[in-house]
């Protein structure tokens, strides 16, 4: 395990919640995950 910059959290917690293809959609939600 290491630890993940901003950039790759982001990419990450977005394939986490839309699968394998990472949309627009998928990183909108993820910023908005993290942004709460």
């Amino acid at each position: 395990m290491q630890p993940l910059d901003k950039r790759a959290r982001l990419q990450e917690l977005a394939r986490l919640l839309g699968g394998s293809e990472v949309t627009r959609n998928t990183l909108a939600n993820a910023k908005e995950l993290l942004a709460a």
